[in-house]
């Protein structure tokens, strides 16, 4: 019996998204209908692919090899489709997301340097914060993203770029007195943050003291959570580069705290690099970030 696309299919987004249930709801299928996908595969190639450890599906050796030629299929499979639908247009695609500090500090420069390498791909920009960043790299939606702590995915390719400085901010209006201040002495003050990974680093933060923060209100945009703290209704943490006008114009003011944040870690993840487009794009980004990562 040969292997199917719909097998190499099933693989790929069971590996990706962690469970046969996923799987079979990203792919519009019923469990069982996955199950028998996989069991046809295995029964094809003669091996095991997952296997159940601790109630965690685990991928086998074999399954990891077979993942790396389903990638390539599905690969193909949307460069077929992109073709098609484009005609005899020559320009391509490359969806890129990136977290709002990012987007601030290296995107422009980033989209600058992509025009340059690379004249005939438009860069499909998502600007949002990393958990919906990395669902849509999961699926496929986005071909390259900036996260920061991004949680671990099976064969989700990662690396590392560089640590971004995060600090307290008040408004610059208020007399913030010059010394060192606790969890105890922020816990009744209202705290604006961004959405995860920030809300359990504020969190933890307080615990460190024994401190319960009461007044945490979550802010999808950065730009906003900074308005609200220059304009005195509350406090929060940012990255230090993001806001750097705002402190040399006196509207934000950094809060000197023991102990002091945790930095956050700039992830450059992707889901296939063998396009040439993408190689060149992963390098500009790498080379940007490097050069403006005093900026983070």
């Amino acid at each position: 019996m040969a292997i199917t696309f719909a097998q190499l299919e099933a693989l790929y987004w069971i590996s990706r998204l962690g469970s046969f249930r996923e799987a079979a709801r990203h792919l519009a299928r019923t469990q069982p209908s996955i199950s028998q996908r996989i069991h046809e595969l295995e029964a094809n190639v003669g091996e095991r692919l997952f296997v159940r450890s601790r109630q965690k599906l685990r991928i086998t050796p074999a399954g990891a090899k077979l993942v790396t030629y389903a990638n390539k299929f599905l690969a193909l499979s949307e460069d077929l489709k992109a073709d098609v639908s484009q005609g005899k247009r020559s320009i391509k695609r490359i969806r890129l997301g990136a977290v709002d500090s990012v987007a601030i500090v290296c995107l422009p420069a980033l989209l600058r340097r992509a025009k340059e390498l690379l004249p005939d791909t438009h860069i499909e920009v998502v600007i949002d914060y990393t958990a919906n960043l990395r669902s849509a790299l999961n699926s496929r939606k986005l071909d390259i993203a900036f996260l920061v702590d991004p949680d671990e995915r099976p064969f989700l390719a990662s690396e590392f770029l560089c640590l971004i400085n995060e600090v307290w901010l008040g408004t610059g209006s208020q007399s913030w007195e010059t010394r060192i201040y606790s969890p105890s002495d922020l816990a009744d003050e209202s705290v604006f943050i961004l959405p995860p990974p920030a809300v359990p680093k504020v969190h933890e933060w307080f615990v460190t003291r024994g401190i319960q923060p009461a007044r945490v209100s979550v802010c999808n945009s950065l730009a906003i959570t900074a308005h609200l703290i220059a304009s005195g209704v509350g406090i929060g943490i940012l990255p230090r580069g993001v806001v750097q006008p705002e402190l040399e114009a006196g509207t934000l003011k950094i809060i000197q705290t023991s102990p002091r944040v945790i930095p956050s870690s700039l992830y450059l993840a992707y889901i296939d690099q063998r396009r040439f487009e993408f190689q060149k794009l992963l390098e500009a980004a790498r080379e940007i970030v490097s050069e403006s990562s005093y900026l983070l």
